[in-house]
């Protein structure tokens, strides 16, 4: 072989190698990755104060991608944002109790508990909505000792 055949060789075996690179950088993002990354955009978005543009990530991400791993992170986001920014406690409560019934095994439904005792007790200071805002309460310290719930339900 000449050296000349020999370098062009070399040479394609080089740009072949980097082919395979090139291309995996490329990958399209997996559903459950693009969940992520859109749950942490609605993250960013929050804690610039972007309410807005915060809520429209999150429920992207329990819309489009509900068995992902974070849909219940996000929809325990909405609930949160529901109360604290909205003022809206009667949406707030369905969708704490929406996240119960959707995601009951997940690591969301402790706060969920607490987020529906607040917003009962924001929607009044009845005898009914307190009892009601209490044991959901109870129920964290009782079935979730050891959460980071357990101090705003304490709280709460």
């Amino acid at each position: 072989m000449s050296r000349w055949c020999c370098r062009r060789t070399l040479g394609v075996l080089v740009i072949a190698s980097c082919v395979p690179v090139m291309a995996g950088g490329q990958a399209p993002a997996s559903p459950e990755e693009f969940a992520r990354r859109q749950y942490e955009s609605g993250l960013e978005f929050l804690h610039a104060g972007k309410h807005t543009e915060a809520l429209k990530d999150f429920e992207a991400v329990v819309d489009i991608y509900p068995a992902s791993s974070v849909a219940d992170d996000a929809l325990l986001a909405i609930a949160r944002s529901q109360l604290d920014v909205q003022r809206n406690a009667v949406a707030a409560q369905a969708t704490a109790e929406s996240l119960l019934k959707k995601f009951p095994a997940s690591d969301s439904v402790p706060m969920s508990y607490v987020v529906a005792g607040q917003a009962t007790v924001a929607k009044g200071l009845t005898s009914g909505n307190v009892e009601t805002a209490l044991a959901s309460f109870d129920r964290v310290q009782r079935l979730f000792a050891g959460t980071e719930a357990v101090a705003p339900a304490l709280v709460a």
